[in-house]
């Protein structure tokens, strides 16, 4: 992981870089725009009232200034520099904003450009606000013990449509909808909770970039108390009109529908009002109740009856699973069938950790001794020099395993793992001889 010293070494390099090429462009544009005194040379009105041309013939100040004022036309090319060099400078505004937005140029680093390219360029702004143009007032409303901003569902989806035209020859329009918390400082509780959509067509194409966009944002001290920052809210009465209308888009209604709610535990159970994880009805995909063991709730039967999605949507079916009446019951979402269970808490961060932590620092019979840790190690690392670019992180040892990431508990189920603890992990047969 690149430290905060080598970031910014590499953004003042792509700064000094991009400023080579404005300064270059700019070169390239003085030199193709004409010098009005060399291309309309003064005339000197004591010089005998003749004028000599470049071959040596005189012309009368009469015919002298009927070239001046038919061919040259001073007024003329004085208005078309200054209009070439506004549209000039607005493509220069456009260009440098884009290219802050699409490296994530801080605005300290881009104020300090504007101050170096203002010399050059004085109808540029000087603050970063201005270039970017930043919002600086947006519309809330006060609910559920904070703020909420909505941007909207339709907004959100024809601008994604202007950044990939590809989009636009869609049909019809699949959205996934995120809703999670997002602390903002150490120090404080101030929390956001954004709701995010991603036209689902980007995930079937992978050529594309996925490009989430936000469709209303929560912010408190806590995360909310209750679901008002839904119901009543623009996102479900919207979503709703979407649906009985479409998205309008060039004269075209393209049908809209909601396909999944992609949301970690705590945020599954807050948008459907109802137990957490924890409860002894908690479970989302059947309707057994847990058993309590080691200080955790487990469900502990596999054949246990599913919850159904109209058992959801009506509250007065199962009051020991549900809290309340959820907004979302008034779409066309199924409540069990579209909210599928969060992969990276349950299986990375949940049963991949637990297994590397009941060897490392379980029980007698299942814990590793220091020479098999120690080797494990040794064998990870020699994965680290051939993980291609497609892995986000390189393998670490058992060392930092308190540090891993989800994506490297999942290198280690699927790629590295099951050729790592070969030979170290006895097999069941040996298990079974042993216990005998």
């Amino acid at each position: 992981m690149s430290s905060y010293w080598a970031k910014r070494r590499r953004i003042l390099k792509g700064v000094e870089r991009d400023k080579q090429e404005i300064a270059a462009a700019n070169d390239a544009l003085l030199a193709v725009i004409p010098d009005f005194d060399q291309v309309n040379p003064p005339v000197n009105e004591h010089q005998h009232g003749m004028a000599s041309t470049s071959h040596g013939q005189t012309v009368t100040p009469e015919a002298q200034d009927i070239t001046v004022d038919e061919v040259y036309e001073p007024s003329e090319i004085f208005s078309s520099s200054t209009e070439d060099s506004e549209e000039e400078e607005d493509c220069l505004r456009t260009q440098l904003a884009g290219w802050a937005i699409d490296n994530m140029i801080p605005h300290v680093a881009l104020g300090k450009l504007l101050t170096i390219l203002s010399k050059d360029h004085p109808t540029l702004p000087k603050d970063p606000r201005t270039l970017l143009k930043t919002v600086t007032c947006v519309k809330t409303t006060e609910l559920s013990g904070g703020v909420y901003h909505h941007s909207g569902i339709e907004s959100g989806i024809l601008s994604q449509f202007l950044v990939s035209p590809e989009l636009q020859k869609l049909t019809s329009v699949s959205m996934q909808v995120n809703v999670d918390g997002l602390p903002l400082f150490k120090s404080s509780n101030a929390q956001f909770w954004p709701v995010l959509g991603l036209i689902e067509q980007y995930v079937c194409n992978v050529q594309q970039n996925k490009l989430p966009f936000v469709i209303g944002l929560y912010y408190g001290k806590k995360k909310p108390s209750s679901l008002h920052f839904l119901n009543p809210s623009p996102f479900v009465e919207e979503a709703q009109r979407l649906e009985a209308e479409g998205v309008l888009f060039e004269r075209r209604a393209l049908p809209f529908k909601i396909s999944t709610f992609i949301c970690d535990a705590p945020a599954r159970a807050l948008v459907r009002n109802v137990k957490g994880h924890s409860g002894y009805y908690g479970c989302d995909k059947c309707v057994q109740k847990g058993v309590h063991y080691e200080n955790r709730m487990t469900f502990p039967q596999t054949d246990s009856a599913p919850r159904l999605d109209h058992a959801v949507r009506d509250e007065l079916s199962d009051d020991s699973h549900q809290c309340g009446e959820t907004p979302l019951a008034l779409l066309s979402v199924g409540l069990v069938t579209q909210f599928p269970l969060d992969y990276m808490h349950l299986v990375c961060l949940g049963v991949t950790r637990k297994l590397l932590h009941l060897w490392l620092k379980g029980r007698r019979l299942t814990r590793f001794s220091p020479s098999m840790v120690k080797e494990l190690s040794r064998v990870l690392l020699t994965f680290t020099p051939h993980v291609p670019c497609e892995f986000n992180r390189k393998q670490r040892s058992m060392e930092d395993v308190e540090r891993w990431k989800a994506t490297e508990f999942r290198q280690f189920l699927l790629y590295t793992g099951p050729v790592s603890l070969k030979g170290l992990v006895p097999t069941i047969k040996h298990v079974l001889e042993t216990c005998s």
